[in-house]
């Protein structure tokens, strides 16, 4: 296994339950940077939105991602982190990057009205469904596998996920400009 691997994907694609489900797998260790930052800064993302701001989490974001480059094992990140340059790069450089993909309908379903999802938080169906198809291609840009999760089981995800990073070459060879930028929120 590659020292890291990162979790990507939209709201609700899986990323938390994947990624525990992959570490026990393969024995090693799994991060959360949502739960991270919630731990140092003693409030959940909504309520860090809420007080702080969304720039301010997304600062906060990309300082824990800098982090976890310390880390060994499966790294599950923010819906957004993809949004921002200085992200990408650091998820190209450092590990493998997988892009849990979803049927957006189905990823509605899972987040509407869910108040621990600021971003998607008094949204309609389809301004939800926009926001997905408007991050979709920065995921598919940074992804080194992409594992559509429709319609699978945790265990079939994760066998995927695992067959295939054994099997497959990852490198990244592109240059990313210092300092990145915020693309997109």
């Amino acid at each position: 296994m590659n020292k890291r691997i990162y979790l990507t994907g939209f709201m609700g694609a899986g990323k938390t339950t994947v990624g525990h489900a992959l570490a026990s797998l393969l024995g090693s260790r799994a991060t959360d940077l949502d739960r991270w930052i919630e731990e140092e800064e003693g409030m959940p993302p909504a309520a860090i939105f809420a007080v702080k701001g969304e720039a301010y989490f997304r600062r906060k974001e990309t300082e824990m991602l800098k982090r976890a480059t310390s880390l060994a094992g499966v790294i599950m990140t923010g819906g957004g982190i993809v949004m921002r340059e200085e992200n990408v790069c650091l998820l190209k450089r450092d590990g493998v990057t997988v892009f849990l993909d979803c049927d957006p309908e189905i990823l509605v379903s899972r987040i509407q009205n869910d108040p621990s999802r600021p971003v998607a938080a008094g949204r309609t169906k389809e301004e939800i469904i926009s926001l997905y198809k408007k991050r979709r291609p920065f995921y598919l840009s940074c992804a080194d596998l992409v594992i559509d999760t429709t319609g699978k089981s945790v265990a079939e995800i994760v066998a995927e996920i695992s067959g295939r990073i054994k099997t497959e070459a990852f490198g990244y060879t592109g240059a990313c400009k210092d300092g990145g930028a915020n693309v997109d929120k």
